[in-house]
């Protein structure tokens, strides 16, 4: 690496913010020009970016397949429950709130559940749990009365 190159990554990283900062002025200042130009390219060059596009994804599946994946994971739980999965975790934790099972690798993951007439979230359940509670009814008598059904079996 020349001396020049050595200055020039020096410089950038010294002056990274300031750097950075022109680069965004510029761009909102010629943002039309610029999309126009992106436009412009685009349409030039069709089968070129199709092809770089297509050989990416052939040598990046797994790494494609698990973005696109959390991506959509993310996107849905925000859509259905109005918050993201992020913030869904740091509310409820990762263990079921029911029974307290934490998922291992190769489990399925928790369920976030809630009401069905409210929207509103309860927590996060297991397969188990979450199960168990939409069988019952998704509600406390369907749940009270699974409990005074076990009670009585237990006096037989």
């Amino acid at each position: 690496m020349s001396n020049s190159t050595e200055y020039d990554k020096a410089y950038y990283l010294a002056n990274k913010e300031k750097k950075l900062g022109y680069v965004k002025a510029y761009y909102l200042a010629n943002k039309e020009k610029i999309a126009e130009k992106d436009k412009a390219y685009r349409l030039a060059n069709k089968e070129k970016i199709a092809a770089r596009d297509k050989a990416y994804s052939m040598a990046n599946k797994e790494k494609k397949a698990e973005y696109q994946k959390s991506y959509r994971l993310a996107n849905n739980h925000k859509k259905k429950y109005g918050i993201t999965l992020e913030e869904c975790i740091s509310q409820f934790g990762t263990s079921c709130n029911n029974c307290g099972h934490t998922p291992v690798e190769g489990e399925p993951s928790l369920h976030t559940d809630h009401c069905h007439d409210t929207g509103k979230l309860r927590g996060r359940l297991c397969t188990s749990c979450n199960l168990g509670v939409g069988q019952l009814g998704d509600n406390i008598e369907g749940l009270e009365s699974a409990i005074r059904y076990l009670q009585r079996s237990e006096l037989r």
